[in-house]
């Protein structure tokens, strides 16, 4: 590889954590900002454009998860510090949690039993379990080729959503539980799919132009607004009620392919903050559960003010704790090579 295309790649890995830094905020405003309107309202269309988050974290994690999908030693690995990071996040989140949770007399129910095992009191953690499962499909899937894998991974997209955000439209019955629905349920069926992108794009490394990935993203956005437009306008949802559609599929993808190619200046610590972003998200809502009561004004001021201390409290939270011991358990080992790389 020669230089010039070695520093390309590097400035590549660079972006992509910069934009995962980004996309951390994002999910801070998404948590911090719930729409009462079901009209379109200023927080409602923030939150949509926010939508890329998630999406470009399972991209991302596809993306580093290439180089090792064949290695089960890696993720073997993976999987314990995933999973010990969700349940010593799950037990903290219930320790501060109203223990409400626990008062059903039907938690036997399976669907209960599903959703806390997503997350239950700390609902953004069902990212990590399916982080976890989907690479081990992976693993398991590799041997018969990305047709395969994306097609399974279109089923299982198709499929959520189907259960949502389009539910009512299969006929299925409102599921309240626990002020949970068939939103939370249906959120792990998009995963596959985006790792599988993820793990696409750097194994196959394909020339994707800049207008093309613009397209994407500005198509993606529009669709995926229309779409929660056109089921609010039907009387089956909010505005703000779609965690995922199929806009968001190409416009998680653009913002993917735009960071992938971006080649400008950039906050030099943005990269090394991206790399901080499982921490501050497993920790973002403890200090939003924090905050929020001195915050519950719908006015821009104190709602951007909210997401502003969030983030700052679980960026400093997350450093703090990557400076600990302990944390080298939980760090992982994708960019060891890459923390000491500057920024160009």
């Amino acid at each position: 590889m020669s230089a010039v295309s070695n520093s390309a790649s590097v400035h590549r890995l660079v972006a992509i954590d910069a934009m995962r830094f980004i996309a951390m905020l994002a999910i801070v405003i998404i948590h911090a900002l719930p729409s009462d309107s079901p009209a379109p309202d200023w927080r409602s269309l923030l939150v949509h454009a926010c939508r890329f988050a998630v999406p470009c974290f399972f991209l991302a994690s596809g993306f580093f998860f290439a180089s090792k999908i064949s290695d089960i030693k890696a993720i073997k690995r993976q999987t314990v510090r995933l999973l010990s990071i969700y349940v010593l996040a799950l037990i903290a989140y219930i320790a501060i949690t109203p223990l409400t949770w626990f008062q059903w007399p039907d938690l036997h129910n399976p669907l209960r039993v599903v959703l806390f095992i997503i997350g239950g009191p700390a609902f953004h953690l069902w990212f990590l379990p399916t982080l976890v499962l989907v690479q081990w499909i992976l693993y398991l899937l590799r041997p018969y080729g990305f047709g395969v894998i994306f097609a399974i991974g279109a089923v299982a997209y198709i499929f959520g959503l189907i259960i949502a955000p389009y539910h009512y439209l299969a006929h299925l019955p409102d599921l309240q539980l626990i002020d949970k629905t068939w939103q939370t349920i249906s959120r792990p069926f998009s995963a596959l799919l985006f790792v599988s992108i993820g793990v696409w794009l750097a194994e196959r490394k394909p020339s994707i132009k800049l207008a093309t990935a613009v397209l994407m993203t500005i198509g993606g956005l529009g669709l995926q607004m229309a779409e929660s437009m056109w089921l609010y306008q039907s009387g089956f949802g909010t505005f703000n009620s779609v965690d995922f559609s199929i806009g968001t599929l190409f416009y998680g993808v653009g913002i993917f392919c735009l960071a992938t190619l971006y080649r400008g200046p950039m906050i030099p610590q943005s990269a090394s903050w991206g790399r901080l972003t499982l921490y501050m998200y497993v920790s973002h809502m403890f200090f939003l559960y924090i905050l929020h009561p001195a915050f519950l004004s719908h006015a821009p001021l104190p709602s951007l003010t909210l997401c502003l201390l969030t983030s700052v409290f679980s960026l400093l939270g997350a450093w703090i704790f990557s400076r600990v011991k302990m944390s080298k358990f939980f760090s992982g080992h994708v960019h060891r090579k890459l923390r000491a790389t500057p920024v160009e």
